[in-house]
């Protein structure tokens, strides 16, 4: 099935650029509204009020230092699930956001009416700006961690970015995962996408959907085995007209998970 894709209004240059200027240019999907804010500054409630649009849905976003400015197309089709097929599923949901970059998901699936919602990333800036986008944008009910010390154990790009001074000084708490999500999204780069299936499935309930996205046709495979090994079963594969594709999944019961 392929999916129309979402208008942009006035599309973001690349993030190396954006960190230049003040503030980005908004872009739209479906019903929601984002407006990164790049310079490095926190957002404040202030600028949630400034950069306010007619959509239903608006976030004011910091993103320096945190993936998740709305612009790219995997993050299209997530939100487009979230707002469509979804959408019911989403309600009174408690829901994983894994790879939160700044937040996005987690605060949008709040927006659509989920009860709770659990951000995870490797970035501690990510993980402190989601938090500080949630308060800024009055999103209440959203939590942001980073990975478990078992995901975080191997993880190279964790520990040559962040020294063990820093990561100290970051002070952030680790998650530990629990079986409590009725939904889980996962919008991570394919390679990636693959490699955090055994720390994804311990947070998901029996029957939990789970989301995957950031990935092309020649590593669905991958992905598709990967999750299946951990007791998640692909269901349905949707795609653009661009080529990225998006998975949707189930975790049947009585399958163990991996990070315990």
């Amino acid at each position: 099935q392929v999916l129309s894709s979402f208008s942009v209004v006035s599309p973001l240059p690349t993030l190396d650029f954006l960190i230049m200027v003040e503030i980005a240019q908004t872009c739209t999907m479906g019903q929601l509204t984002c407006c990164a804010i790049c310079d490095g500054s926190q957002v404040s409630k202030e600028d949630t009020v400034r950069y306010r649009s007619e959509s239903p849905y608006t976030l004011v976003m910091q993103v320096q230092g945190a993936w998740g400015d709305g612009t790219h197309p995997t993050t299209y089709l997530v939100v487009q699930w979230m707002q469509e097929a979804g959408r019911d599923i989403l309600r009174n949901a408690t829901v994983l956001d894994y790879g939160s970059g700044s937040g996005v998901l987690a605060l949008h699936s709040l927006q659509l009416g989920a009860a709770a919602a659990i951000g995870v990333d490797n970035k501690p800036a990510s993980v402190r700006a989601a938090a500080n986008n949630a308060c800024a944008n009055g999103v209440e009910g959203a939590a942001f961690f980073l990975p478990s010390e078992r995901a975080l154990k191997n993880d190279i790009e964790y520990y040559t970015t962040n020294g063990e001074k820093q990561r100290e000084e970051w002070g952030l708490e680790k998650v530990v995962p629990e079986p409590v999500c009725d939904v889980a999204l996962v919008n991570i780069e394919g390679g990636k996408l693959a490699y955090v299936a055994p720390f994804v499935a311990p947070f998901c309930k029996d029957g939990c959907v789970v989301i995957l996205s950031g990935l092309r046709s020649f590593q669905v495979d991958l992905v598709t085995k990967a999750y299946a090994e951990c007791g998640v079963v692909v269901e349905e594969s949707l795609t653009t007209d661009k080529g990225w594709y998006l998975l949707k999944a189930r975790k049947v019961a009585d399958a163990a998970g991996a990070d315990q």
